[in-house]
């Protein structure tokens, strides 16, 4: 089950955020795996594997999203405990940048800065959304088209990042 890079052992509870269930993450396991931002990790709840990411929840803080396949076969719901154990997982991997997306960063303004701002996950979904378009024009539409909207997120993310920043700590 664990291996050695791991930390303690938690007991969180479980919490609704949505129709998502999620625990928060202590503050001295966010800040060993190097606090801000999202986090790849790999552990067991309750020993059960799972491979997630942490997200950040502002003051360095982050919380851990737990699957519905988990809960349901726990049969757990909000306000229950579950035993947590995190070990830092490895980032997932960069697709190749295809080259009329590279070429498109690179002649719209703030385009290239705004690609390596947003998460891999986001990065991974737009290379997969241009690449499955099956015309020519349809994917210079798409890249036209998810620009803007890609340089927008980039800004939300930046801006949510400094908020949880220069928020006091409590």
């Amino acid at each position: 089950m664990p291996g050695k890079n791991q930390d303690s052992p938690f007991h969180a509870r479980l919490y609704k955020l949505g129709v998502n269930r999620a625990v928060d993450v202590p503050a001295k396991i966010s800040e060993s795996f190097g606090g801000g931002g999202f986090i790849p990790v790999r552990g067991w709840i309750e020993g059960i594997p799972i491979t997630s990411t942490l997200v950040p929840r502002g003051n360095g803080r982050h919380r851990l999203f737990v699957h519905s396949r988990i809960w349901n076969r726990l049969k757990i719901e909000k306000g229950d405990f579950v035993e947590v154990l995190l070990t830092r997982g490895e980032p997932p991997k960069e697709p190749p940048i295809p080259e009329d997306l590279a070429s498109a960063l690179q002649l719209t303004k703030g385009a290239a800065e705004a690609y390596r701002q947003v998460t891999p996950a986001l990065r991974r979904e737009f290379i997969n959304w241009i690449q499955n378009a099956k015309q020519p024009e349809t994917r210079a539409h798409r890249i036209q088209k998810g620009l803007p909207v890609l340089i927008a997120r980039a800004k939300k993310r930046v801006q949510r990042q400094n908020q949880s920043v220069s928020a006091p700590k409590k």
